[in-house]
């Protein structure tokens, strides 16, 4: 009595029948069949892109997101984990560049990533360091509040 089965190899179909001979099976392999295809993926969130004061972090290899150790509105000190890149069989932490807060967070566990893509973004944290006066005086010259400046930039005179 022949038995049947399907079984799929390298993703094709095949109907078999398999009948005992003398307590031994000898397989009939029957034309392949059209394997179903498989289900959309579901499409990734858009990535939120780095505003003013932010940047993002990148993913530096192609692999697959394992673990999301961060979410946002999070601080993070700089060389903390942020998560856990599979790539070859190894896994890479993504670390923070800087003492930050998190953003957004642009991936989730299991989602592959293409290398640089932006797998969060972070803002640096703002420091707030009060510059006194050497001498007594008039200031004669002061920066604009909220005003960017460049290292060796002139902030305030004072005459």
């Amino acid at each position: 009595m022949a038995k049947k089965f399907n079984i799929t190899v390298n993703g094709s179909s095949y109907a078999v029948e398999v009948e005992e001979v003398g307590g031994s099976a000898a397989p009939v392999a029957a034309a392949p069949r059209a394997a179903a295809p498989a289900p959309a993926a579901a499409p990734a969130p858009a990535a939120k892109t780095a505003g003013a004061g932010e940047h993002a972090i990148n993913a530096p290899m192609p692999g697959k997101i394992l673990k999301v150790l961060v979410k946002e509105g999070q601080q993070v000190k700089a060389g903390e984990n942020m998560m856990m890149l599979e790539a070859m069989k190894m896994q890479n932490e993504i670390l923070a560049d800087a003492d930050a807060t998190v953003k957004a967070v642009n991936v989730s566990e299991g989602q592959t990533v293409k290398a640089g893509d932006a797998v969060c973004v972070v803002e640096a944290m703002k420091l707030f360091n009060p510059i006194k006066a050497p001498a007594a005086g008039k200031i004669t010259f002061l920066a604009a509040h909220g005003a960017s400046v460049v290292k060796g930039a002139t902030i305030a005179v004072i005459a």
